[in-house]
């Protein structure tokens, strides 16, 4: 405590408060929570507490109210343990014995079990056992009594692994096979800091993340380098045995105080009306800590940084309110896996219904300046284009945005979830010392606080100060009806005016050979990317058309009837591919003979890559074969249900994107036809529906998915997730 005093006496030192963001205010919180005082401020220590009251006597002194009734604090239950000792080594090599270095080669997993264990190393690819996916990285290798190394990946696979590629999984499943120990391979480096669940921690099973020395000294003597051996898991499970002993040890104490605390406060609003609505700023305050050997991970990036920018916003808002109240959330346990949070939205200290929207800093300090923000179309498409609206060219070139997933890495996370929209913030460039004792206050950027301290500030009196009502009951559905993604693939023709309708999403835009010579063409071509580029639209394939939709950017892409296409010439062909030509689209019933035909330029499309949008017919089948990853279904959801369950299941289990448009409400046997294809290659778009009511039809659809069984995973990979990962954005 005696150094928490000195601390305040030199914040009373500060000059007379501005109006407005101060960056050197900010510096000065992060270089107090990166000090050796708080130790890496790893959740439910005694180090991470002194750092709890540090932030809420800044609140205090900066005249922001207690945020829980009359207290700065809520307590967080958790899972607390200490790592008080590690080692491994590999028994013998072609180099003799290796012992590994502790945060250099190897790290301890937060919650790991403690144990000494010597035994053989197999290698379990990335550790699936997924066998309705076709993946089982064990197939029939006896891992028993051994210690399995996994890395952590997803294949090349029509299947999603994203929820299967989480330590959760892979661990269950290395104990479910009877495994002594797991190292997990992330990268070069060995990632500190990443937890297990409490619910799955086991005291007695000892985990680690090891980096690319121990791989390939596994490796070694298999046949296989670490690229190649990556490489071909892309494709194919490759358990391995590596004929290779580790010996390791760790030992880790379970603290008995088991909770953190979240660290809130309360600034009113000065509208008599509208102060009982509510906008959240949160930040992270929590960080990894010490290892074993004493080595502190500071933690100023991630997230001194974003804990700073939202103590010196206390201190702006208080001293110049908005019209709507403002809840200051220093959040413990996101380390642990967002628990603070979660904890938070299950335990509200005001109603969830009293939420406008909530902010999240998280990894401010890197970069030159430029600003990330992500979510914003979970606010309403109105509402977000009204704030964009409000930065001008130069503004927008320093600010990258993102459209959110639905599934979220930060704290915002768990109030997106729980329907609340979100906005997070993180300065971009690299981050390179992520999770690492490189993380020091000396390598934050003055101009990456100051720039997303500015631009935070004023997202937060844009939403603080507009007029009429905007909190509304949270709904996960509706913030999932936000995030669906939608392409209209019917477009429009290009006109000889270039003019170009009101877009609300990526839409095709057809060029048609009748009338139309091949110079004027490309001309239409040229002058529709002036056009677009005035208006800041983005034109060109359908993978960029598509990338500009995740920037939130209004996008097209261009493309033609098979026929059209095929009365050009090759070398015609050719230009207008490279103008932006990246679609094509199959007449129904037979293919014609241009189709056929190898060197026509329809065949000069396929060679470089162009999207065949298919019709769902009886040739459906052999031109998806033809056109494999490049071939789009296009259907409506109602008759692919319909159509016999042999004609679904060969799509269903195939390499082509179908895209499923939702025309009314689903049934729950229409969902049940698509269902083995939820994890697969099929996309459910609202394009049929006007921009106006999308958000409304979308919801509806997304109700009958619950009721029909579908998760929420299921249902974001249905209406966003596989459409991505088809592209690869």
């Amino acid at each position: 405590m005696k150094q928490l005093l000195v601390l305040l006496v030199g914040m009373v030192l500060w000059s007379t408060a501005a109006h407005a963001f101060d960056e050197s205010r900010a510096r000065a919180v992060l270089d107090t929570l990166t000090s050796r005082a708080f130790e890496g401020r790893r959740s439910g220590t005694p180090a991470q507490a002194e750092a709890e009251y540090f932030l809420a006597l800044r609140l205090s002194q900066n005249q922001v109210y207690p945020g829980n009734g009359d207290s700065y604090f809520q307590d967080v239950p958790l899972l607390v343990t200490q790592e008080k000792s590690a080692s491994l080594s590999l028994d013998h090599s072609y180099l003799g014995k290796v012992d590994f270095q502790l945060g250099a080669d190897f790290t301890v997993i937060t919650h790991s079990g403690s144990g000494s264990v010597s035994a053989p190393v197999v290698i379990v690819g990335y550790g699936y056992n997924r066998p309705d996916k076709n993946r089982n990285d064990y197939d029939s290798l006896d891992v028993s009594h051994k210690i399995v190394l996994i890395i952590r990946d997803t294949p090349d696979s029509p299947y999603d692994f994203s929820s299967d590629i989480s330590r959760r999984k892979t661990m269950t499943w290395a104990k479910e096979h009877g495994a002594a120990a797991i190292l997990f391979y992330q990268g070069e480096n060995p990632v500190n800091g990443a937890a297990i669940p409490a619910d799955i921690y086991d005291p007695h099973l000892p985990m680690m993340f090891v980096g690319d020395r121990m791989l390939r000294l596994l490796l070694d003597g298999t046949g296989y380098s670490a690229e190649t051996y990556k490489d071909k898991l892309k494709s194919a499970a490759l358990p391995l045995e590596t004929g290779k002993r580790v010996t390791l040890s760790v030992q880790v104490r379970k603290l008995s105080s088991g909770y953190a605390r979240n660290v809130l406060g309360f600034i009113y609003g000065s509208d008599p009306t509208l102060r009982h609505e509510v906008v959240v700023i949160g930040a992270h305050a929590d960080h990894i800590g010490t290892n074993s050997r004493g080595v502190m991970y500071p933690g100023a990036d991630d997230n001194g940084s974003g804990t700073a920018i939202t103590s010196e916003l206390a201190r702006t808002f208080t001293e110049h309110p908005t019209k709507r109240s403002l809840l200051i959330l220093h959040f413990t346990g996101e380390e642990d896996g967002l628990l603070g949070s979660d904890y938070w939205v299950r335990n509200p200290t005001i109603p969830l219904a009293n939420l406008v929207g909530m902010v999240n800093l998280d990894m401010e300090g890197m970069g030159k300046g430029d600003v990330a923000m992500n979510g914003g179309e979970t606010f309403g498409s109105n509402l977000w284009q009204e704030y964009t609206a409000t930065l001008d060219s130069a503004k927008l070139s320093h600010i990258k945005i993102h459209r959110e997933d639905g599934h979220g890495a930060s704290d915002y996370a768990s109030f997106m979830h729980a329907g609340v929209p979100t906005l997070a913030f993180w300065s971009r460039g690299p981050h390179p010392f992520y999770h690492h004792y490189d993380d020091e206050a000396r390598m934050i950027s003055d101009s990456a606080l100051t720039a997303v301290g500015n631009r935070a500030e004023d997202f937060v009196r844009f939403l603080g100060n507009h007029p009429g009502r905007l909190a509304s009951d949270g709904d996960s559905l509706r913030i999932m009806a936000r995030l669906a993604q939608t392409v209209d693939f019917n477009g429009y023709r290009l006109d000889p005016t270039i003019t170009v309708p009101t877009l609300s999403c990526p839409t095709a835009l057809w060029l048609s050979a009748s009338g139309l010579n091949f110079p004027e063409a490309v001309r239409r071509i040229s002058e529709l990317r002036y056009y677009c580029d005035q208006h800041d639209i983005a034109a060109a394939s359908l993978k960029d058309a598509l990338q500009g939709d995740r920037a939130l950017r209004k996008s097209l892409f261009v493309g033609m009837d098979a026929y059209d296409l095929s009365v050009r010439s090759v070398a015609e062909a050719s230009t207008l591919i490279r103008q932006g030509l990246s679609v094509v689209t199959l007449a129904p019933a037979s293919p014609s003979e241009a189709e056929r035909l190898a060197g026509s330029p329809i065949d000069k499309a396929r060679q470089s890559g162009v999207y065949a949008l298919v019709p769902f017919d009886f040739t459906t089948h052999d031109r998806v074969a033809k056109w494999k990853k490049q071939a789009i279904v296009l259907s409506t959801l109602k008759d692919f249900a319909a159509a016999p369950a042999a004609m679904r299941e060969g799509l269903l289990s195939g390499d082509a994107l179908v895209v499923l448009d939702v025309g009314a409400t689903p049934t729950k046997e229409q969902l049940d036809a698509i269902r083995p294809g939820r994890e697969r290659n099929i996309h459910l778009s609202f394009a049929a529906f006007p921009a106006e009511f999308r958000e409304v039809r979308a919801w509806h659809a997304m109700k009958a998915m619950y009721d029909a069984g579908l998760n929420r995973d299921e249902i974001l990979l249905l209406t966003g997730g596989n459409l991505r990962r088809f592209f690869e954005l």
